[in-house]
């Protein structure tokens, strides 16, 4: 069974993501699509959500879409999210498309045991706009023996992040339409004040 691994921080969950899940699952044949929240990212330490409001806002993003799944893998397990962990657990039932965004492909060489991650994984990429301009993907020089297994998303570039879905919030600003509506509720009941 091909699966895409759309890991990350998820602090919230987006269109965005879910956009890109969506082509990901269509442009490369896969099954089904899970998403992996992170507890603690190791490139990141200041959430907004905890780790269980990031897991909830998820699975009510992805309730309408069977082909997409959320797995508490990360959450459960506590402590720093390391990919390679995750990538050994999910291996021995599925083929893994790990779905990542270009900053995070270009960086890959510095996750921990990269190559044994690239050993094991197709890596589909979503390119990200970079003040306002689409930036080409290029391999990282220290892992161009795995260029084969790196393949562009052609999704539609969603100039939308968590960071200013969170900056929005916090100023007080409207998300609307920047997050699914189940989710703007679940933030507005965990108690952060929310303009419709």
């Amino acid at each position: 069974m091909k699966v895409g691994l759309f890991g990350g921080s998820f602090d919230p969950i987006h269109i965005g993501h879910l956009i890109i899940a969506n082509f990901a699952l269509n442009e490369f044949a896969l099954d089904k699509v899970i998403f992996i929240p992170a507890s603690t990212s190791p490139f990141k330490n200041d959430y907004l959500f905890t780790p269980i409001d990031r897991l909830e806002m998820v699975k009510i993003a992805i309730r309408d879409n069977d082909k997409f799944e959320v797995s508490d893998f990360e959450v459960k397990n506590g402590g720093i999210s390391y990919t390679i962990r995750t990538v050994e657990y999910f291996k021995k039932v599925y083929r893994i498309f790990l779905i990542v965004g270009q900053d995070s492909a270009e960086s890959l060489h510095c996750w921990k045991e990269s190559f044994e991650i690239l050993r094991n994984v197709e890596v589909l990429v979503y390119r990200r706009i970079i003040d306002g301009i689409v930036k080409d993907f290029k391999v990282p020089e220290v892992l161009v023996e795995y260029a084969n297994k790196f393949h562009i998303i052609n999704s539609p570039y969603i100039d939308v992040s968590s960071t200013l879905v969170r900056e929005l919030l916090n100023s007080g600003k409207s998300v609307r339409y920047l997050v699914p509506d189940g989710v703007l509720e679940y933030i507005k009941r965990i108690g952060i004040n929310v303009v419709f």
